[in-house]
């Protein structure tokens, strides 16, 4: 079954906490929940416009809510590659 509540967060967070622990820490989140924007605080992704929201306002720690995906398109075309 799916976790909900504190348990989601507290096992969102701790995901977050092992990918930090391998030097792992995300330029960019996206979510739709309370729970992910708490376990994107707890892991400082920054700058708080970088905590990306689908269809739900992130009123607690001020992520950036957007409507479609591709509002994002114009913004992340210009980011340097990360591979070539």
């Amino acid at each position: 079954g799916a976790v909900m509540g504190a348990a989601a967060a507290t096992y969102k967070t701790a995901a977050l906490a092992a990918l930090a622990g391998k030097g792992l820490v995300p330029s960019f989140s996206f979510g739709n929940t309370d729970t992910d924007a708490q376990a994107y605080e707890s892991a400082v992704v920054t700058p708080l416009d970088h905590r990306i929201f689908f269809r739900f306002t992130d009123a607690m720690f001020k992520g950036r809510r957007i409507e479609a995906y591709t509002e994002l398109l114009p913004e992340f075309s210009k980011l340097p590659a990360v591979c070539p």
